[in-house]
């Protein structure tokens, strides 16, 4: 469950934050390129936010699958 939710959050902070960064670059708000860099760093973070989420749970699936159709 935890796990998910975690997911959820970093699903949603990605577009969010890119959106915020977008408007303060419209608006040329000094703070435009912190929330810039802060979109950035998440769209570099993400992917491994899924790998410690969601991938071990694909794995586990794919394991048991093959291991069965093994026996």
């Amino acid at each position: 469950m935890l796990r998910r939710v975690v997911a959820l959050i970093m699903v949603l902070i990605l577009p969010i934050s890119l959106i915020v960064s977008i408007v303060l670059g419209l608006m040329h708000h000094p703070y435009a390129p912190l929330a810039f860099g802060f979109a950035f760093a998440t769209m570099l973070v993400f992917p491994v936010f899924y790998v410690i989420t969601v991938m071990p749970k694909h794995v586990v699936e794919v394991y048991f699958k093959l291991k069965d159709k093994l026996k």
